[in-house]
């Protein structure tokens, strides 16, 4: 071989390995730009995965509360009721699903805060009655219900006035 040869080799070599720098440089933009959509798609994903998660937490605490309201309360009370049991009652994610978390203790349950208003005299007039009572489920003024006591002076009568 001469000498003038082997410039010209080292020149091709050198032209060929830039060429092929220059598509792993091509490719590596676009690894990097598929990347950068995959990011941005992932974050969209996350997005949409919490505000379907928050939607879904809502939903659930409200369907608890009007639960409670209809179970213990009188229609008249549903909507301030609603308002008062909603502050004590705050959801969170637990094994993947919405749970409600009374007062901030994990350990209370919707139980002990149906038993909590049941207990309080101040809220005794909002309860619905027991079914049992005679009275419907709901609460009656004083001398009424289903007990026979009040207007109702005989089992014969068929209201307080005495008309049958």
């Amino acid at each position: 071989m001469s000498e003038q040869q082997q410039p010209r080799d080292y020149e091709a070599e050198l032209a060929a390995v830039n060429a092929n720098k220059a598509e792993i440089i091509n490719e590596k933009r676009a690894i990097q730009a598929e990347l950068q959509a995959i990011k941005a798609q992932s974050g969209e994903v996350a997005t949409s995965y919490e505000l379907l998660t928050s939607r879904l937490m809502k939903e659930d605490k409200q369907r608890i509360i009007d639960g409670i309201c209809k179970e213990m309360f009188v229609a008249d009370a549903h909507g301030f009721m609603a308002e008062l049991i909603g502050g004590r009652i705050e959801m969170q994610m637990k094994d993947g699903y919405p749970t409600p978390v009374i007062n901030g203790d994990v350990k209370l349950t919707l139980d002990d805060l149906r038993k909590e208003f049941s207990d309080m005299t101040k809220y005794g007039r909002m309860l619905r009655g027991n079914q049992a009572s005679g009275a419907g489920g709901q609460p009656q003024p004083v001398g009424f219900g289903g007990s026979g006591s009040g207007l109702v002076s005989n089992g014969n009568a068929h209201n307080g006035f005495g008309i049958r």
